[in-house]
């Protein structure tokens, strides 16, 4: 007798690693059949010996004629049929066949019943749903969790509900709260796949269990990149499912998400702005008409409820949102250089890859948001609470953290340099930071750094590890993208002037801090936009001509060979400057010889020169 195991699967030196049947999921220790006929084999081959072959292992054909089981083929013995009237399947609990075939999930889309479920699993739960949550459900009932790290299930279980000391098969089921959140399951999925795939795979009979027992119970999986949900929808399809009548109900929530291109179409405030203007602008913009992005500069949109919003490259420049609500918003690679966020509520909010330097947040809540690779390099942060905050590749050089709350935040190569941690609450933080940070310990101001830093978390609670600033990996240009650098830099920049003065570079920048233009070369220019190579070679020519042509004496009486000469000269360089403007971002000015080929954002320059006159006291 012979029992299919499936295809073996083999390492670079020949041995075989596993065996898998078909091509794609479930994994076999994931098809409760398989497993139970083993078993059946094992059980009624007592004191035979047993061979596991391929079939390249029967060359002589010396196992033809034995019976087959699980193979797809009509003279094969099917699972099912070698598993009918087993005793096997009665020891400790009474399960039919049938009820081995039932799924133990049943996926669906997630639609606003999902709520009315007993008990469910949530894949890919939105920060707005876990807002929700909180709201509905008091303290108690609604337990968020952490699974960055764990090394097993046991050790999650117990962070959800410390009075279980075991993850007994039915273990998950039995916690008191009626809503668990897992967060950063992802990270999970990434660093320890087997932790994962155990706690899918008890997580249907653990919430069937909690069914049977008349109680409400929701899991939700969050933070997980759309690479892998589809591969956790499967290890939950194919969980086993023993005893289960009804499937569990799983909801994909990416359905849900309305695309980032699409979704501001589909939102409005809670509350608009008071500024007429500002309001109107904002009404404009969500419309679908005027800009691509929503400019706010010096705006006040001070106390305005954006909850849910979807503002990803917006401009705050300068702006008042202080009481402002932005829970759960999107705010991905904002401009917010010095805007105003006091007291205002970020829960939740994604800000990945924006720019607050210089902006303010005294006592604002930021629990929970996503700093990843956003710069905040000089904000003040005093009282503002960060619990939990992600705040991976963040940059928070000489930001004021006084009496911050940034217990359970996730750092990593976060940089503190220069930063004042005075009285911050750190502990249960994790990660890395690149230092020196000032603090205060033993009553006296400290500037510390590696070890001395990695202490002073741990003794506040933390488990931080400190890396110095001279460190290779501590360098910005490793910290963020390539992609992202140019995105700032090219929202520092106000105005490019291309234009000929003695022998210098033709293209002159002026930056928001400072108050003068520079001089940069066509090849320089890639550095804020995409300027192709063949323009770059034209316009290298087109200035070598002048250069070539320069009275250094008195260049206003540089002559040209001729009037023609001159006349295509210009014509050329008109022709350049056209071309370069149209590659430029909106927000800049850009002019030639005088002449404005690109207007900018209204009223930035004149914003920007106030707040430089303002900063260096010239009035």
């Amino acid at each position: 007798m012979l029992i299919s195991l499936g295809k073996p699967l083999r390492r670079p030196d020949g041995s075989v690693s596993c065996f898998h049947i078909a091509s794609g999921p479930p994994r076999n220790p994931a098809r409760p059949l398989l497993n139970d006929a083993i078993w059946k084999f094992f059980a009624d081959h007592y004191g035979h010996p047993i061979r596991v072959l391929d079939d390249h292992d029967d060359a002589d054909g010396e196992l033809d004629g034995y019976a087959w089981i699980g193979e797809d083929d009509m003279d094969s013995t099917s699972f099912e049929d070698y598993l009918r009237g087993w005793e096997g399947l009665r020891v400790g609990t009474e399960l039919t066949v049938e009820q081995l075939e039932a799924p133990p999930t049943r996926i669906a889309p997630a639609v606003d019943a999902a709520e009315q479920q007993d008990v469910a699993v949530h894949v890919a739960f939105p920060p707005r749903m876990l807002n929700r949550w909180s709201v509905e459900f008091e303290t108690g009932k609604l337990r968020v969790v952490s699974a960055r790290g764990m090394r097993n299930s046991d050790g999650l279980l117990r962070l959800i509900d410390d009075h279980l000391l075991l993850s007994e098969y039915h273990g998950f089921g039995q916690v008191r709260a009626e809503r668990v959140v897992l967060r950063d399951f992802g990270r999970l999925w990434a660093s320890n796949r087997p932790s994962a795939v155990e706690i899918l795979r008890v997580l249907p009979c653990s919430l069937a269990h909690a069914r049977d027992e008349q109680r409400s119970l929701h899991y939700a999986l969050m933070d997980l990149n759309p690479s892998i949900v589809d591969a956790v929808l499967a290890e939950l399809r194919s969980a086993p499912a023993e005893g289960m009548t009804t499937p569990i109900a799983v909801f994909d929530h990416r359905s849900s998400q309305a695309p980032a291109g699409d979704a501001r179409f589909d939102w409005h405030p809670r509350r608009w702005p008071e500024d007429p203007a500002v309001a109107e602008a904002l009404k404009k913009w969500l419309g679908g008409g005027g800009e691509d992005l929503f400019y706010a500069l010096v705006a006040d949109l001070s106390g305005s409820d954006f909850t849910g919003g979807q503002l990803d490259h917006a401009w705050f420049l300068y702006s008042d949102l202080s009481g402002a609500v932005l829970r759960d918003a999107s705010l991905r690679e904002a401009e917010c250089t010095e805007a105003r966020f006091v007291q205002c509520d970020l829960t939740d909010t994604d800000a990945t890859g924006a720019n607050f330097d210089q902006a303010d947040f005294t006592r604002a809540r930021l629990a929970w948001a996503d700093l990843t690779a956003a710069s905040a390099d000089d904000a003040k942060f005093r009282d503002a609470s960060l619990a939990g905050a992600l705040l991976t590749n963040t940059s928070l050089v000489r930001a004021d953290l006084t009496n911050a709350d940034l217990r359970d935040c996730r750092f990593d190569m976060t940089r503190l340099t220069g930063a004042s941690l005075h009285t911050a609450r750190v502990s249960g933080a994790t990660g890395s930071v690149i230092g020196p940070a000032i603090v205060r310990d033993d009553d006296r101001t400290a500037l510390l750094d590696g070890p001395d830093l990695a202490d002073w978390f741990r003794r506040r609670g933390a488990r931080v590890r400190a890396v110095s600033a001279e460190a290779p990996a501590a360098a910005p240009e490793n910290l963020i993208s390539p992609a992202l650098r140019r995105k700032r830099k090219q929202n520092s920049v106000v105005k490019i002037r291309m234009m000929i003065d003695w022998n210098m570079d033709p293209f002159w920048i002026r930056e928001r801090c400072d108050s003068v233009s520079y001089p940069v070369s066509a090849a320089d220019l890639r550095e804020y936009c995409d300027i192709p190579d063949d323009l770059v070679a034209g316009i290298d020519r087109w200035h070598a001509e002048w250069v070539a042509l320069l009275d250094w004496g008195c260049p206003p009486d540089t002559e040209f060979p001729s009037p023609e000469a001159e006349a295509d000269w210009s014509r050329r360089g008109r022709e350049f400057a056209e071309r370069v403007a149209a590659l430029l971002p909106r927000h800049i000015r850009f002019e030639h010889s005088g002449e404005v080929l690109c207007s900018g954002l209204p009223g930035l320059e004149d914003a920007v020169s106030e707040r430089f006159r303002l900063a260096h006291g010239f009035g």
